[in-house]
C-alpha cells in the first residue's frame, strides 16, 4: 500500500452536519494522486465523533483513509498543529474551520 501524497486536515468544533457535508465533498474529489483525511475535533465533548466513525466505510470505499482525533484544548492553532503532527502525506492541506477549499477551488454550496 502506497502512502498518500497529501493529507487533508479538517478542524471542526460542534458542527456535525457541516463536517459530514464537507467530508462527503472531499470524498468526491477526482485527483491524480492519493490523499487521506484527518479530522481534528477541537471539543472535549467529541460531538462529531459518531458521524466521523459512521463515514469511515464510505471513505474507505473511495480509497480514502479517514482518521479522527480529538484536541480537547480549544484553540484553532492547537487543532491545526495536531493535523500536522498526525499527517501521513508529505504535504498537508488544511480545511480551515469547516470550509472545504481544495487547491484553490471549491464546490458549489460549500463557500
Amino acid at each position: 500500500m502506497s502512502l498518500p501524497l497529501v493529507t487533508i486536515g479538517v478542524c471542526t468544533r460542534k458542527r456535525p452536519e457541516m463536517v459530514v457535508k464537507c467530508l462527503r465533498s472531499l470524498f468526491e474529489l477526482e485527483t491524480s494522486f492519493k490523499y487521506d483525511i484527518v479530522v481534528v475535533e477541537n471539543d472535549e465533548e467529541q460531538t462529531t465523533r459518531k458521524e466521523i466513525e459512521t463515514l469511515k466505510p464510505e471513505a474507505s470505499a473511495c480509497g480514502i483513509e479517514l482518521r479522527y482525533y480529538c484536541e480537547p484544548e480549544q484553540n484553532i492553532s492547537i487543532a491545526r498543529n495536531r493535523c500536522v503532527f498526525v499527517q501521513i502525506g508529505i504535504n498537508i492541506f488544511k480545511c480551515l474551520g469547516i470550509i472545504a477549499f481544495y487547491l484553490g477551488f471549491h464546490k458549489e454550496g460549500y463557500r
